[in-house]
């Protein structure tokens, strides 16, 4: 019962999010501009092409849970771009999930509430190698105490950081997966 109550609330929280999304498009094209109605159209296309490619990269762990983390209106929003032709990262899933699970939860936890707070998730192929962009802007509450926590997380999960800047307005963290 709980995994149907489940899908049902995730189908309400999407149902949601289209219905937003026509809403402004509608408004905007009711007003005459048609120029944001097609920006917004734009950005609507730009996102599900952006999931279509998680859903066909991913294992399916990473997949579900980022394309819904959004859904329970987290302090942290998230955005993933994937670009290149990305290969499988299915034989990684648990490792990535982990991670991503586990640093999302920590930033959620590591934020000031009163501004606002996004990471953009880059997925991007470069010859022989996966390489992953987490970049946050936002306000991270200790920094040094993220600076440890990104340390553990590096040891914990085996991941070097070909890129770790951490700031209290800018956290970004690259590292690569080799096929």
């Amino acid at each position: 019962m709980g995994d149907a109550q489940h899908t049902v609330d995730l189908l309400r929280a999407i149902r949601h999010d289209w219905l937003n999304d026509l809403q402004l498009i509608k408004a905007n094209l009711d007003l005459m501009r048609v120029d944001r109605a097609s920006e917004i159209i734009a950005s609507v296309i730009v996102k599900a092409k952006n999931e279509a490619l998680l859903s066909n990269v991913a294992g399916p762990k990473l997949a579900a849970f980022l394309l819904t983390y959004n859904l329970d209106k987290p302090a942290v929003s998230l955005d993933v771009e994937v670009t290149g032709h990305p290969f499988h990262l299915v034989s990684y899933d648990d490792k990535l999930y982990a991670f991503f699970k586990e640093t999302l939860d920590y930033f959620n936890r590591s934020v000031e509430h009163h501004v606002e707070n996004t990471i953009t998730l880059r997925i991007d192929q470069e010859e022989d190698r996966m390489k992953m962009t987490l970049d946050f802007v936002g306000m991270i509450k200790d920094v040094e105490q993220a600076k440890a926590f990104f340390l553990r997380q590096r040891s914990n999960h085996s991941l070097d950081f070909d890129t770790e800047y951490v700031h209290s307005e800018e956290v970004v963290l690259t590292f690569s997966i080799h096929r």
